[in-house]
């Protein structure tokens, strides 16, 4: 599609023209001069003509407008001039025109057409048997001067101009499949045989058309066809720009969209993951918090019972302990020796007896 569009734009900026006419029309083509402007547009046409050349002997050109009942007022007159390449002469032929006459037939509405000798022609029709035609070597300047202080007779009424611009020259071999000619009396009067049997009237005689009297069929125009061409060629690239574009940008979106959806899917797991693990870091804690918890109430117990198995005061040290009762009391030994005699207590055995003294008398028990 891209070498298409290519294509087509170097067919028409290499120039696409054919055999065929370039058609004007007077208001797009800035031939018509507003009447809000026209004292401006007035003065300025003496130092700015508006002239047309036309491009080629087996080019003509199609000079059409048409007014309604509301765009008549708006413009005061059209004003141009036409000029042939050097070499050749001009033909121009009134195919169509539409403009009003009051009742004694004079115009309300006139076109004028002036030669190069000064001969100035005004009308306001054509006949139908024979176009109203001009021949000129140099150039033709034409005037359409519309009255818009009368309104038209009918909302649909539309006023019409229609001209028919031909190149012509020295015949050289009318013979040939190049010219043709259009006066057998006159030398310079053979245009481009392209132009024979085309439905537009030409010559002045009508001798390119089988009559005079037909309808204008619809022109092959150059010029439009150029327009047309470098438009669809336009066109045709940037609707292939478009679709490009596009889809790079759902080639973009949808990258980006994997990407970030691997992204989180990732994040995901690793969040989970974590979750999982904090969990059960949560978990291991709680049991070991729980096991320290119990661990504490059996360390707990344990101190408590081996305090009540051991004092809680300090230990003090071991002292020599009073001498048992037997000793002290020796009954057996007594009653056994009460034969022997009478038995006294060593001083030596009973710490806690007071010793006797040498001085005073121990009186028995």
């Amino acid at each position: 599609m891209v070498q298409y569009s290519i294509i087509v734009l170097l067919a028409a900026f290499c120039g696409a023209y054919g055999i065929g006419y370039e058609q004007h029309n007077f208001i797009r083509s800035e031939l018509c001069y507003e009447r809000r402007n026209a004292l401006f547009s007035k003065i300025g046409s003496f130092w700015e003509r508006k002239v047309r050349t036309l491009p080629d002997f087996a080019t003509g050109a199609v000079f059409e407008q048409s007014w309604n009942s509301s765009s008549y007022k708006r413009y005061s007159e059209c004003k141009f001039t036409l000029q042939p390449t050097i070499g050749h002469g001009l033909y121009l032929t009134i195919a169509e025109l539409t403009m009003r006459r009051d009742a004694k037939g004079g115009c309300i509405d006139q076109v004028s057409v002036k030669q190069s000798n000064g001969k100035k022609t005004r009308f306001c029709y054509t006949p139908r048997d024979v176009p109203r035609s001009f021949s000129d070597a140099i150039y033709l300047k034409i005037t359409i001067i519309l009255d818009h202080s009368i309104p038209l007779t009918t909302v649909d009424d539309t006023l019409l101009v229609r001209m028919v611009a031909t190149q012509n020259r020295e015949c050289i071999d009318s013979r040939t499949d190049e010219e043709l000619r259009c006066d057998p009396h006159v030398l310079h009067s053979c245009i481009h045989r392209s132009f024979m049997n085309d439905g537009t009237i030409n010559c002045p005689n009508c001798i390119d058309e089988p009559s005079c009297d037909q309808k204008p069929v619809e022109l092959f125009d150059a010029n439009n066809l150029k327009e047309k061409i470098v438009i669809t060629g336009f066109l045709s690239l940037l609707t292939t720009g478009f679709v490009f574009g596009l889809f790079f940008l759902c080639l973009y979106k949808s990258r980006q969209w994997v990407l970030s959806c691997s992204g989180s899917n990732s994040t995901s797991s690793n969040s989970t993951g974590n979750r999982v693990h904090v969990t059960r870091t949560g978990r291991s804690r709680t049991r070991q918090e729980r096991g320290n918890v119990v661990a504490g109430v059996h360390s707990v117990e344990l101190r408590g019972s081996s305090n009540d198995l051991r004092p809680s005061a300090p230990a003090l040290e071991e002292k020599d302990l009073p001498p048992s009762y037997d000793a002290l009391f020796p009954t057996t030994t007594v009653a056994s020796s009460t034969s022997a005699g009478p038995t006294t207590v060593s001083a030596a055995t009973s710490p806690t007896l007071p010793k006797a003294n040498p001085d005073r008398e121990i009186i028995p028990a």
